[in-house]
């Protein structure tokens, strides 16, 4: 009977040991994820700083842009050089050159920055359009 006391006393004291040694070890990896989480946090939080911060100069850059006439005055100055657009009732003269190399004026008429024309037909459902097509209507 003392042997099966000391053998349940030992076995009760080898499983308090592995029990300890096992919360130990757990609280040891939960330390480490929560290290390496809280460090993840860390970097997201500092990657949504520059984020914010770049938002920030893009959104004063786009309210100096809204504005400003300069801006305006440029868009206009794209707009007539590279585009080939004028004002309406504007009537644009264009340097040609001739076979000889002499320089000639031309009067041609380009899109107007704003659209003067009519608006444009409704829509009309595909069926129509194919209706249209086969008998013409």
């Amino acid at each position: 009977m003392k042997f099966v006391q000391k053998l349940s006393s030992k076995i009760i004291i080898l499983v308090l040991i592995v029990a300890v040694i096992g919360f130990i070890g757990l609280f040891i990896s939960q330390s480490f994820r929560i290290k390496a989480v809280q460090t993840d946090y860390e970097k997201g939080q500092a990657v949504l700083q520059q984020i914010e911060d770049r938002n920030a100069k893009l959104k004063e850059h786009l309210d100096f842009y809204q504005n400003s006439p300069g801006y305006m005055l440029y868009v206009e100055k794209v707009a007539r050089e590279s585009l080939g657009m004028a004002k309406p009732n504007e009537t644009v003269i264009l340097p040609i050159t001739d076979n000889n190399g002499t320089l000639q004026d031309a009067q041609v008429s380009v899109p107007t920055l704003v659209n003067t024309s009519a608006p444009p037909a409704p829509h009309k459902a595909n069926w129509q359009n194919w209706l249209g097509f086969f008998f013409g209507t």
